[in-house]
């Protein structure tokens, strides 16, 4: 080959080479660009998708309706545990009734006023409330810190205005029904509203007949705790509450209760006819002397009897009386009875009944311990009783 033709095909061959390295150098760089373009595309989709999703889930928060979404907005509002808000919405069930947004309204509509998130949450109901707005305005017209009223906010629009107009009308007494009531029982303000909120019959009974009745209660040795845990006792009038006191007072029966102002006749003097039974067994003795002298044990068996079993501490000392009796007639002896002791808490009927039932089966029961069982358990025992016996006839024959 001459060296003009050799020289014009190299040449050639450089120019090819050259054109196919720059295309496909250039099909490379677009393949690439291609390729950050889609997962861009593909980035800028699921961020799409998250922004569609949290925007469904705060929209289901807000409008949603049910213990779920309760709990949801709890934790949001609040920065509770899970646990901790699924209790609040359990125990508070009107949650689950409203929106979130409604709880949403209502906390900053209490928030702006001052009211602390401890306080909120001593009273979560207030969440759930319909026109807080207006009756925040009204409480702002007592004279007290808005934090120590916030459980009144509780109380129906309609009634709320009630109470508030009656306060308007205590104007001889400093402070309203309030902080009467507070001073009378010496509670806190926050306590007394919560306590004008649970029984609303503090809202407009008369004040002079609810001194007057404390009076006569502590009068007769009732003391002023123990009215603090019965406050209904107080709706009665004066005149009632001294007469029933007084029957019963002379009948020397011990310390007198408030139930025994609320109590039916029928179940005054049932109470009545035991205390006098029980004095009349025990005389000066309590029930764990009673229980050693009865089962000749030492005191300090039988207090740790009554310890195991304190629900003897209750029982009618004319039935306990009856059934010691009875298993002494029957053949027992104290130390029978001191090995079981839950005996003492069946009937003699009871244990009558149990009795015989097994002497027909042949047993003669040298342990009370079956005697003490439950109905079912009792019942397990004796079927299975009955049934060997059959066997046992059958194998015979």
């Amino acid at each position: 080959m001459s060296r003009i033709a050799f020289k014009d095909c190299t040449s050639l061959w450089s120019k090819w080479s050259k054109l196919f390295f720059e295309t496909n150098h250039k099909s490379a760089f677009i393949s690439r660009l291609y390729c950050e373009q889609s997962k861009t595309e593909k980035r800028d989709k699921e961020e799409d998708l998250d922004s569609h999703s949290t925007t469904y889930e705060d929209t289901s928060v807000e409008y949603g309706i049910g213990k779920k979404y309760a709990v949801m907005k709890l934790q949001q509002l609040f920065n509770l545990r899970l646990f901790t808000a699924t209790d609040v919405a359990t125990r508070f069930k009107n949650l689950q009734l409203v929106t979130g947004k409604t709880m949403s309204d209502n906390y900053n509509a209490l928030k702006q006023e001052g009211i602390e998130d401890s306080t909120i949450l001593q009273y979560p109901d207030l969440l759930a409330q319909k026109l807080i707005e207006e009756k925040i305005l009204l409480i702002k017209r007592l004279p007290f810190k808005i934090n120590d009223t916030v459980p009144l906010l509780s109380i129906e629009l309609n009634k709320f205005k009630q109470f508030m107009n009656n306060e308007s009308k205590c104007t001889n007494i400093p402070g309203g029904r309030i902080e009467f009531l507070s001073k009378l029982f010496e509670l806190s303000i926050l306590h007394t509203c919560d306590i004008i909120t649970k029984r609303p019959f503090f809202q407009k009974i008369d004040l002079e007949k609810v001194e007057n009745n404390c009076k006569v209660l502590i009068e007769f040795g009732i003391q002023l705790d123990e009215i603090k845990k019965d406050y209904w006792v107080l709706r009665y009038s004066t005149g009632v509450i001294r007469q029933r006191l007084q029957n019963v007072e002379h009948l020397d029966i011990g310390k007198l209760k408030t139930w025994m102002v609320r109590a039916q006749p029928e179940i005054r003097n049932t109470y009545v006819k035991r205390r006098s039974d029980n004095k009349s067994i025990l005389g000066e003795s309590s029930i764990a002397e009673y229980l050693s002298e009865r089962l000749q044990c030492p005191l300090d068996k039988s207090k740790l009897i009554l310890a195991k079993h304190p629900a003897l501490l209750s029982k009618s000392m004319k039935k306990m009386k009856e059934i010691i009796d009875f298993l002494y007639n029957d053949g027992y002896t104290p130390t029978h009875i001191v090995r079981n002791p839950k005996i003492l808490l069946h009937s003699v009927e009871t244990t009558r009944k149990r009795l015989k039932e097994l002497e027909e089966q042949g047993v003669k029961v040298d342990s009370l311990h079956i005697l003490t069982k439950s109905q079912k358990q009792y019942m397990n025992y004796y079927d299975s009783l009955v049934k060997s016996n059959k066997n046992k006839i059958q194998d015979n024959n």
